[in-house]
C-alpha cells in the first residue's frame, strides 16, 4: 500500500474537481493525485499565448476567405499535406494527398512539379507566373511563389506555396495591350500622328511618323526635344503657352512649324486635351498632330 502523502493526497471527487479547476493537478497516479503548484502568473501567459494564436489563425483565415489567394504544403513527393483555400474548384479533401500531377493536366503538372522541385534541391525560393489547366477547361494563371519546408534541424522536408489566382488580370493586360495597338494603328494613319504626355506635359508617346519626320528618338522627344525641332520664331511662344496649358489644365490647340528630316518646314496643328481621373486630377493629355 501506498503512503500517504500529506498535504497531496485528495479523499473525494469534489477536492478532484475542485483542484482541476485552479490548474493545480498536473498528474494523477492510480488513486494518488498528485499537485503540482504552478505560478498563477504562468498559466495565465499560456492562455493568452494560446488565445493570441487562435486569434491569429482567425484573422489569416479571414484575410483568405473570398480571396484570389491559396496556400498549402506538400511533402518531398509532392503530395499535398495542406491546403487552405483551394482553387481550381477543388476542395481540400480532393487534394490532400495528391499529387499535380493527379490534379491538372500533363503539361500544367509538369511545369509546377519541375518549379517545387527546383526549390527542393537547390534550397532557394521561386517566383513566377504559371498557367494552370484542369479538365479541359481555359487556362488559369496564377502568380505562384514557392519556398522549402524545413524541419526544427534545417532539413528540407518539402514545399511551402502560396498562390493568387490573376486571371483577371491577365485578361486586362491583355485588352489593354490589344487596345494600345488599335489606337497606336490608328494614330499612325494621320500624317503626324498622335501623341501623349504625362500631368507635367512630358512626352511619353509620339508616333513614330512625327519622329520620323522630325528625325529624333522618343527618348529625345520626352526630353523636350521636340522644342529644338520648332521653328525658331516659333520655339519661345510655343514652349510657354504649353507649360500654360499645362499649369491650367486647358485644351491645346496650336500652330507652329517643325524643321522636317528634308529640311523643310512643316506647318502641324496640334490639338490635345488633358485625361483627367474621377477626382478630376489630370492623370496625362492626349492629342494629334495634323498637317
Amino acid at each position: 500500500m501506498k503512503p500517504d502523502l500529506p498535504g497531496t493526497r485528495l479523499e473525494d471527487a469534489e477536492a478532484v474537481m475542485q483542484a482541476l479547476e485552479q490548474c493545480q493537478v498536473d498528474a494523477i497516479l492510480g488513486s494518488e493525485v498528485v499537485m503540482l503548484v504552478r505560478p498563477r502568473e504562468v498559466v495565465e501567459t499560456e492562455r493568452k499565448l494560446a488565445e493570441a494564436l487562435r486569434q491569429s489563425e482567425q484573422r489569416f483565415r479571414l484575410a483568405l476567405t473570398n480571396s484570389p489567394v491559396s496556400v498549402f504544403e506538400q511533402d518531398l513527393d509532392l503530395r499535398y499535406t495542406w491546403i487552405y483555400n483551394p482553387k481550381l474548384g477543388f476542395v481540400a479533401d480532393q487534394v490532400i494527398g495528391k499529387t499535380d500531377a493527379e490534379l491538372v493536366d500533363p503539361a500544367s503538372a509538369a511545369t509546377l512539379e519541375a518549379l517545387k522541385r527546383g526549390v527542393i534541391d537547390t534550397g532557394q525560393p521561386i517566383r513566377q507566373e504559371v498557367a494552370t489547366v484542369v479538365r479541359g477547361e481555359p487556362p488559369t494563371c496564377f502568380d505562384l511563389y514557392v519556398e522549402p519546408h524545413r524541419d526544427e534541424d534545417g532539413r528540407i522536408i518539402g514545399v511551402i506555396c502560396a498562390s493568387t489566382d490573376i486571371t483577371g488580370r491577365k485578361a486586362i493586360d491583355e485588352q489593354l495591350r490589344r487596345s494600345e495597338a488599335l489606337y497606336r494603328g490608328i494614330g499612325e494613319s494621320i500624317d503626324y500622328g498622335v501623341w501623349v504626355c504625362d500631368p507635367d506635359g512630358r512626352n511619353t508617346y509620339a508616333s513614330e511618323s512625327f519622329l520620323k519626320m522630325v528625325g529624333i528618338t522618343q527618348q529625345q522627344c520626352s526630353d523636350f526635344g521636340w522644342g529644338d525641332v520648332l521653328h525658331p520664331d516659333d520655339a519661345a511662344a510655343t514652349l510657354a503657352a504649353w507649360q500654360e496649358c499645362v499649369r491650367t489644365g486647358g485644351d491645346w490647340n496650336r500652330e507652329h512649324r517643325f524643321r522636317g528630316v528634308d529640311g523643310a518646314w512643316h506647318h502641324v496643328l496640334a490639338r490635345g486635351v488633358p485625361i483627367r481621373d474621377e477626382q478630376g486630377t489630370v492623370v496625362s493629355w492626349a492629342g494629334i498632330n495634323l498637317d
